[in-house]
């Protein structure tokens, strides 16, 4: 069995490093609805992962 880890407080996503991810994700054209699901998807992923950091 895994023994958790502890989180390092002060390995925080920092506020551009979050902003440039976002832009990636958001830089593809989505060509159809799924697609355009998919990118909305990916970038709440995105901001969930780094406000849950904090």
């Amino acid at each position: 069995m895994a023994v958790p880890k502890p989180r390092d407080p002060h390995a925080v996503t920092e506020p551009s490093v979050l902003d440039a991810q976002v832009a990636e994700v958001f830089a593809v054209q989505p060509e159809s609805l799924k697609d355009e699901y998919l990118q909305l998807d990916q970038a709440h992923m995105l901001l969930r992962d780094a406000l849950q950091e904090n």
